[in-house]
């Protein structure tokens, strides 16, 4: 919403947010050019947003809370900045901190600007040491390798969270909790099923890091656990289906090696020369392990010059079949 196309934008919004907080220091001329841009997916577990506005301050006074229907545990990343208190803790937050709020306290916070992915779960459904502990305000600062890690999974989140089914909805939630116990230090035996989310969260974002910098000579174990916020042990349990962090690697250079053959003009690079590039020591030991992944060898992969030229009447219509070939061999090592 937006005082531009509705005159009651700021009013509006203040009657939306009466069972959270109370807006407050907002100026005439903010009012007069104020926005507004929010988006939420309720899930029966808890609800994941996404929030954009412009500078005030946010007040969950008692009266607030006494009037309030809402009583729930969040989880929030904020990408603004603010500073507040928190029943009596100061927090002084920057972009990409991570937050716990307990909406049965008070809170007062400045944000200058309002930018923030909110996780909220009611109280009965929210994690035991989420509800017993002084949980209220407690902050994970964003250059921290675990608090880099809670912030990928939420923002991944809300990105994709509209798209998402009930049990997919949950699932997140429960990974989100479960990667801020580990965070805020309040650690427990985890069972078989919490354990598995957590390494989906972490094969994710090593997933990623791995294609960011897959020539990269210098990436190691070391490197991913680190950039991952994770420890090697971790690392490890999280790529044991795919056969270990290390033939993860060797099965994506070979996947995009094998590209790199489809794009070639004519045999131009060689096939030593592509796998130089992709960080085999040889040509031979390139292709007896490209032989092992596809079940035949770099030579026999026809450039796709060729395989155009061959096919003239196909390529050029609207199904290319090649491309959904690659693009499910892509999906399928990702």
């Amino acid at each position: 919403m937006s005082s531009a196309t509705d005159a009651d934008a700021f009013e509006r919004y203040c009657l939306s947010m009466t069972d959270f907080y109370d807006i407050a220091d907002v100026d005439a001329e903010a009012r007069r050019t104020f926005l507004n841009r929010t988006s939420v997916t309720l899930f029966e577990a808890g609800t994941v947003g996404r929030g954009r506005s412009s500078g005030q301050s946010l007040l969950r006074t008692p009266g607030t809370i006494r009037r309030s229907d809402v009583d729930a545990i969040g989880l929030i990343v904020d990408l603004g900045g603010f500073v507040a208190d928190c029943d009596g803790r100061d927090v002084s937050s920057r972009p990409g901190d991570v937050h716990l709020r307990d909406l049965s306290r008070p809170s007062h916070g400045r944000l200058e600007r309002v930018d923030l992915i909110n996780v909220m779960v009611p109280r009965d459904r929210a994690p035991e040491w989420a509800r017993s502990g002084d949980i209220h305000g407690l902050s994970l600062i964003s250059g921290s390798p675990i608090g880099g890690l809670l912030t990928s999974h939420l923002a991944r989140f809300a990105e994709v969270a509209a798209d998402l089914t009930q049990d997919e909805g949950e699932a997140a939630i429960a990974a989100a909790f479960l990667i801020a116990e580990r965070a805020f230090g309040r650690i427990r035996p985890l069972s078989p099923e919490q354990a598995a989310a957590i390494y989906r969260t972490v094969l994710h974002k090593a997933g990623r890091i791995i294609d960011t910098r897959l020539l990269d000579p210098d990436l190691t174990i070391e490197s991913i656990a680190r950039a991952a916020g994770v420890s090697r042990t971790t690392l490890y349990r999280a790529f044991e289906a795919r056969g270990g962090v290390l033939r993860h690697i060797q099965n994506r250079r070979l996947d995009r090696a094998r590209a790199a053959l489809r794009l070639r003009a004519g045999r131009n690079p060689t096939i030593a020369e592509i796998a130089w590039l992709h960080g085999f020591v040889s040509e031979a030991h390139f292709s007896r392990l490209f032989r092992k992944r596809f079940g035949h060898s770099p030579a026999e992969v026809a450039p796709q010059s060729l395989v155009r030229s061959d096919r003239t009447g196909r390529a050029a219509g609207p199904i290319r079949h090649q491309d959904v070939i690659d693009w499910l061999g892509a999906a399928a090592a990702a």
